[in-house]
């Protein structure tokens, strides 16, 4: 037979026990395993190379297998300078991002606020000096001197904030199940990168399923089947009747709509992100993030050089917040070249101005990175020190931090320690590999807070 010709029977069975491991028959097995080998004689091959041999990463091939790189390989068609350190994909998602140019509008529209908040300050101090010296009042030298000791945290910054800030690195925060699936993945994935990576079920099941069941217009509609309908599937099974087409179709529709649902689940994004553009990211939050968040009972602490890599970004508040005007209300010194008034409550803007603002732009003027920016811990600092002090950050809502947007992929190895409680750990069915990870186990869940702000303080997770 010219099947044995090409490929000798200890290489097809060798493909074809692979292949059943996914599949769910011999047939199906067999079908993709020659098709494989039609397109790349060497891919089996190359995957026993990759078990015996260090690779730096494995990335799906979007055919239900793996694609393996080592350090004098460049990744597929990727040209290079694109692939970053460690192996960590640069998607030039900042591309349109001028790092310092943001970083000197941010330092002086903090300045002028910073001069407004000082300047009333100091008349709220000179009115208490003038009260004190008079016995009709009773002023304490703790008001007095809780107001001079306001004026020198706004003005010259606090070393134990910007210690602080030079500290802190993203943690990312997850449920469960999310978090098996990072592990089995090999990272964390913004929901783009899961869904162009090949390595949806959904792209399996096409593959394995509906490819060599129904053929390529079949397959090639059910890529894109939110936008067919059942004359397009009447037109790609052309042997069915109208009523057998319109039922694979339902059928075919309701077990992609399954797979995709979980996908979902397992990625890392959420509705509004392709409104500012951050659907390609990775969210975390710099400083302390877990328990009670609502994102998960496992807190991810990562390196701290992930925040100079070319796809990091990070803004003063979450993304969704600039949207929604929340920002404003945070830090009422962000929006860009906006006049503000004095009122009862303080410095305002005016209402019907905000409605005028560009969020998506203001958004991204707001974005700093730590090796475009190396000294971003000095705005970050006094933009803590204006809002309060440390204990005032760690508290504040989560929306309300700094919000880091990662790489597209962040591999487990930029995973500096893994927070869960005992009772969260023993429901993992973590593998022997799984558990060499850097996981600390904690008593409770407000122990997880208690471990990250501590660690953050005494400077833990930094780069010295």
């Amino acid at each position: 037979m010219k099947l044995f010709q090409n490929y000798s029977p200890q290489t097809l069975r060798a493909a074809i026990e692979i292949e059943l491991q996914k599949a769910g028959s011999t047939v199906v097995a067999a079908k993709i395993a020659l098709k494989r080998l039609e397109e790349d004689p060497e891919y089996y091959t190359n995957m026993q190379k990759a078990r015996m041999t260090k690779y730096i990463r494995k990335e799906a091939d979007g055919k239900g297998g793996w694609r393996y790189f080592y350090k004098e390989q460049k990744a597929g068609n990727v040209k290079k300078n694109e692939i970053g350190k460690e192996g960590i994909p640069i998607k030039n998602l900042n591309k349109d991002i001028n790092f310092k140019k943001n970083h000197a509008s941010l330092n002086s529209e903090l300045k002028k606020y910073s001069n407004y908040e000082v300047e009333n300050l100091k008349k709220r101090l000179e009115k208490l000096k003038v009260m004190s010296e008079s016995e009709l009042y009773k002023i304490s030298s703790e008001a007095i001197n809780s107001i001079e000791g306001r004026i020198n945290v706004i003005e010259k910054g606090e070393g134990e904030i910007v210690n602080y800030v030079k500290n802190l690195t993203p943690v990312h925060s997850l449920n469960s199940d999310k978090f098996m699936k990072v592990l089995n993945s090999g990272g964390l994935k913004a929901l783009t990168a899961i869904e162009n990576s090949g390595e949806l079920k959904s792209h399996a099941y096409i593959e394995s399923v509906i490819r060599p069941k129904y053929g390529d217009e079949a397959a090639k509609l059910a890529y894109n089947n939110k936008k067919t309908t059942k004359f397009d599937w009447e037109k790609a099974l052309p042997e069915k009747s109208e009523e057998e087409a319109f039922e694979i179709w339902l059928n075919i529709s309701k077990e992609l709509n399954e797979y995709i649902k979980e996908e979902k689940e397992g990625a890392i994004g959420y509705s509004k992100d392709k409104e500012i553009g951050t659907d390609n990211h990775v969210f975390a939050i710099m400083g302390s993030n877990g328990n009670g968040s609502g994102y998960g009972e496992i807190s991810i602490i990562l390196n701290q050089d992930i925040m100079k890599h070319p796809d990091f970004n990070m803004t003063p508040s979450a993304g969704t917040s600039f949207l929604s005007g929340k920002q404003y209300e945070y830090r009422p010194w962000s929006a860009h070249n906006l006049e503000r008034y004095e009122t009862e409550n303080g410095y305002e803007y005016n209402p019907n101005e905000l409605e005028k603002i560009d969020k998506k732009k203001d958004f991204d003027k707001s974005k700093l990175n730590a090796k475009e920016n190396p000294d971003y811990y000095d705005y970050m600092s006094k933009d803590i020190a204006l809002q309060g002090d440390i204990e005032d950050y760690e508290k504040k809502e989560l929306h309300g931090k700094w919000e880091a947007h990662l790489p597209s992929f962040v591999p487990i190895d930029k995973f500096a320690e893994i927070l869960m409680t005992k009772e969260t750990y023993d429901k993992l069915n973590l593998s022997d590999e799984q558990k060499k990870l850097n996981i600390t186990i904690l008593d409770k869940k407000s122990d997880i807070l208690s471990y990250m702000e501590e660690g953050f303080r005494r400077g833990k997770w930094s780069k010295k």
